[in-house]
């Protein structure tokens, strides 16, 4: 007999681990394990009391985090219909982080095609303005930057940009995978707005820092560096969307590259404790 057959805490550690399958595994094998986690935690049938709300709110928003990096868009603006619901039962404070919830809906809506840069820009201005975090700003104000250059004001992209690195270098040992992300996605603003020679030069000298992500999808974002490495070489894709969008013709990474294979970063923030 298993010990998950009668302990309940037991039963639930397990899919807390499940819901964690991101920060182990290949985002489709984290896709079955964390739905499978988010009905665990669910409301049982012919019931609405959860037992454990702050769980099944973790596993949504991991839900939708790995629906979005499988590139099922749709699924996951439904997942965050959820999520707007659920928090909506409860009183203001009950859920932790929502910034990161939020951007994760903005980036749902955005992909899908739901709403467009412009409007994405207006929401994750919202989405900072009234969540941020002022320890840990770099996922919300990193996805205000990308739209930010992708509707065409790189000048004010750089600028939080600018202030995001210079808080990442003040830190004694910042994430490798958090500094790459602001990098990479400065340098790829820096491009797209005119200083190829510099940009070039600072994208090769992040090929150091781009393997030393922990993550299951690091040979992805190798991948794309290594192929945008290219093409800013040969000066190609020199606007802002065309260097997002350069390199999703490529077949033969699946349907996640969708996401991953972008040329500015825009993460899929879950919780992985």
């Amino acid at each position: 007999m298993h010990r998950g057959d009668f302990d309940q805490a037991a039963h639930d550690a397990m899919y807390i681990l499940d819901r964690c399958a991101a920060s182990l595994h290949e985002p489709e094998t984290a896709l079955i394990r964390t739905r499978e986690a988010t009905e665990h935690f669910g409301p049982s049938a012919g019931h609405t009391i959860l037992r454990r709300p702050g769980e099944y709110f973790r596993c949504l928003v991991n839900l939708g985090a790995e629906l979005v990096i499988n590139a099922f868009y749709d699924e996951a603006r439904d997942v965050h219909t959820t999520l707007e619901a659920l928090m909506a039962e409860y009183a203001p404070g009950a859920f932790p982080r929502l910034d990161w919830t939020r951007t994760n809906g903005v980036l749902a809506d955005y992909r899908a095609g739901a709403i467009d840069v412009t409007e994405a820009v207006r929401r994750q201005h919202e989405v900072v303005a009234e969540h941020r975090v002022p320890a840990d700003p770099f996922y919300v104000e990193n996805a205000l930057a990308v739209y930010l250059t992708l509707a065409g004001s790189g000048a004010a992209a750089l600028d939080v940009f600018d202030r995001l690195h210079e808080q990442l270098e003040r830190m004694q040992r910042p994430e490798a995978s958090t500094l790459y992300l602001i990098s990479a996605n400065r340098c790829g603003t820096r491009y797209a707005i005119g200083d190829h020679e510099a940009a070039h030069a600072e994208w090769v000298a992040l090929s150091d820092l781009v393997v030393q992500i922990p993550y299951a999808t690091r040979k992805y974002h190798v991948a794309r560096h290594e192929l945008l490495e290219e093409v800013m070489r040969r000066r190609h894709a020199t606007s802002p969307i065309e260097l997002d969008e350069c390199l999703l013709g490529l077949g033969r990474f699946g349907r996640l590259w969708d996401q991953l294979g972008r040329g500015f970063r825009l993460p899929e923030v879950e919780w992985w404790h």
